[in-house]
């Protein structure tokens, strides 16, 4: 199925630790995990229209955690895909896989078990070092792995 982007919706995303992040609306069949919007939703479930998928079925039709006995229709929902764009304090950033610079931003988009605790996930922080490793140094959270972060450029 081709993929036609949508509306954009800013959501919290839970995989960020809670941050505000840009969602766009794609037009293909939904994996187990995916988040939906489903606008009928609205009529069976108390919150809506977004929900995460439960089940996929060989045609393409879904089940939700909301409710697993309820079926939706493929062309009933559209899958939200994550961008890179989140909202910090009424700004938009980018979030950009690059090494930080000292005095850069950035934000923790995946937390090492051995190195990190996972509340740390989603936090914000100023670079006040960088090591040739590309590992950062910051006040708010200490040390941060180069595959931990990613730098917060401001979009206009």
């Amino acid at each position: 199925m081709g993929e036609n982007r949508k509306e954009v919706y800013v959501l919290i995303d839970e995989n960020l630790g809670g941050l505000s992040r840009e969602f766009f609306e794609v037009t293909k069949e939904a994996h187990t995990g995916d988040l939906i919007i489903y606008p009928q939703g609205a009529y069976y479930f108390s919150h809506g229209p977004f929900y995460r998928v439960s089940k996929v079925f060989e045609d393409g039709k879904v089940a939700v955690e909301d409710d697993p006995d309820h079926i939706v229709e493929l062309l009933g929902y559209k899958v939200l895909e994550p961008t890179n764009v989140i909202h910090l304090k009424d700004q938009r950033y980018k979030m950009v896989d690059r090494k930080a610079l000292v005095g850069d931003n950035v934000v923790i988009c995946e937390v090492h078990e051995d190195m990190g605790i996972i509340d740390e996930l989603g936090k914000t922080a100023k670079v006040t070092e960088v090591r040739d490793s590309g590992h950062i140094d910051t006040a708010e959270l200490g040390v941060v792995l180069r595959s931990e972060y990613r730098v917060l450029d401001l979009l206009g």
